[in-house]
């Protein structure tokens, strides 16, 4: 019992049992801001690692800037990104653990807010990439239908760039990796049909998590990829 005790104690002080969402007046961590040219980046970061993560940002915005959303007249207003360093804060704002991230607007005016961990691994750099690719969508495509955006979204959330081939359309669990070379296969059966994607509402959409891998697919389909029934 006694262990127990002191162990508690050792994990307290740490913070460990810091409760969600605990703002600095309170004892939880200071919070900084980093702009840089297309990003104003709010977090709990330390500042280092805060501006880490701003600039995998705008290296990520110039790689989707320049496959996907080239223009001579891009967005001009900077993206807004909350980032938290744990997942507990985070996940405090959306109750759901399979959420890493996703965009909103301010009530105030029609900016794009992105809100996510901070953990920028290859699944938070898709996260980060998937939410970056609606900001692109919704400028220049502000009328497109949800299937297209959430299509578009998943397709270009995978984008890197491997020595001098940028890869792109890579989608996990559904297709093996892709360049502008090659293409994928994709079951058919997986693949819910262009007719059923572009009848589903928003609302509808979010309950069905296999509809961002069908729109995916008929995207992928349209840029030459190889379609099996196996």
């Amino acid at each position: 019992m006694r262990l127990v005790l002191i162990l508690l104690g050792f994990f307290a002080g740490c913070g460990t049992f810091r409760p969600a969402l605990t703002s600095p007046d309170e004892g939880g961590p200071a919070w900084t801001e980093v702009v840089s040219e297309h990003f104003v980046v709010r977090t709990d970061l330390p500042p280092d690692e805060a501006q880490r993560r701003t600039t995998e940002f705008e290296a990520s915005y110039a790689l989707l800037s320049d496959i996907a959303f080239r223009s001579t007249n891009p967005p001009s207003d900077r993206v807004e990104v909350v980032l938290f360093e744990r997942n507990s804060d985070f996940h405090e704002l959306t109750r759901s653990p399979m959420i890493m991230g996703f965009a909103t607007t301010l009530d105030y005016d029609e900016r794009p807010v992105l809100v996510m961990t901070a953990h920028f691994d290859e699944e938070g750099r898709r996260v980060f990439q998937h939410e970056l690719t609606h900001r692109f969508v919704g400028y220049f495509m502000p009328s497109a239908p949800i299937w297209l955006n959430e299509g578009m979204a998943e397709y270009y959330s995978s984008a890197r760039v491997s020595g001098d081939t940028a890869v792109i359309g890579e989608s996990p669990g559904i297709t093996v990796t892709t360049s502008f070379r090659r293409g994928p296969e994709v079951g058919l059966s997986e693949l819910s049909s262009a007719t059923k994607l572009i009848c589903r509402s928003p609302g509808s959409w979010v309950h069905d998590s296999a509809n961002s891998p069908a729109s995916w697919g008929h995207l992928r389909q349209g840029h030459g990829a190889t379609l099996t029934s196996g």
